[in-house]
């Protein structure tokens, strides 16, 4: 209903939680207050408690659909204020490349130039690692062929993003392990430092018992380089 809350709304999908408190009686005049939106998403079952340390709060998404709403929000959200046009398709044929064809080129290409490249200058400052990540979240649940985890833990440590086959699909033949990157125009030339680290992640990755025996698991790099350029490094 404000600007305050839709920013609110954005940090929480973000940062999958937020710190604060619960507020146990309500009043009119100030429902859209932070502190009242918070506490109406709680009683809502759109966020749960965590932790509690210190007096505080920690609250998170509670579980997997509750994510797929929020992500299926964020999405439409940045479609109507950046006025971005696309076909159904198009984005269709492209994961379904991913699944079926073990190809990744198309879909971060579809990112790049029909989403990336048209937000604003508002929206571009917001540009890191977990802003992209949500982009390519809300338009990977678009699809049903995919379930995509976030910071999955692994014996070899944390994947951005693993894009495990939905058990409705059963002949999904491709999963994905991808590592998701953001640089300025400026600091390209770091690209390789980022090339030699995920090398070694690799590696680690290899050794985790949750991979072994997964036939057809890709590997991928992506690293979007400004305002929707990019580079795709692949195993």
């Amino acid at each position: 209903m404000n600007e305050e809350n839709r920013a609110l709304l954005d940090r929480i999908i973000k940062e999958e939680g937020i710190v604060a408190e619960i507020v146990t009686k309500f009043s009119f005049n100030r429902i859209y207050d932070e502190e009242y939106f918070i506490s109406l998403l709680f009683y809502m079952g759109l966020l749960t408690i965590k932790d509690y340390k210190y007096n505080i709060l920690e609250l998170d998404i509670p579980n997997y659909v509750i994510k797929t709403m929020y992500w299926e929000y964020f999405g439409r959200k940045l479609k109507e204020e950046n006025n971005i046009k696309y076909k159904m398709m198009e984005i269709a044929k492209a994961i379904w490349e991913m699944a079926f064809e073990g190809k990744i080129k198309n879909f971060i290409k579809f990112i790049s130039e029909k989403v990336l490249k048209v937000l604003s200058n508002r929206d571009t400052i917001k540009f890191d690692e977990k802003y992209i990540k949500i982009i390519l979240f809300s338009y990977l649940t678009m699809s049903n062929i995919y379930k995509p985890i976030s910071e999955k833990e692994t014996g070899g440590g944390y994947i951005d993003i693993y894009l495990e086959k939905d058990i409705r699909m059963p002949d999904v033949k491709y999963e994905w392990l991808i590592e998701l990157k953001y640089v300025k125009k400026s600091d390209e030339k770091y690209i390789g430092k980022i090339i030699e680290k995920w090398k070694e992640q690799l590696k680690r990755y290899r050794g985790s018992m949750q991979f072994k025996g997964k036939q057809n698991l890709k590997k991928a790099l992506v690293v979007f380089i400004g305002k929707g350029d990019y580079k795709i490094f692949e195993e």
